[in-house]
């Protein structure tokens, strides 16, 4: 499963799981930390 953020100019980010889920509107921090429980629960499925 690949997990990613993108950020736009105004600090902005969105999280991308997989292919279709995406999650925005979010803080850095926010992002960072979506990044993180999914990371680990793809992990735990592996």
């Amino acid at each position: 499963m690949r997990i990613h953020k993108e950020g736009t100019f105004d600090g902005v980010w969105t999280v991308f799981v997989g292919p279709c889920l995406c999650f925005s509107d979010l803080s850095e921090t926010e992002a960072d930390a979506l990044m993180a429980a999914f990371a680990r629960l793809a992990a735990s499925r592996a």
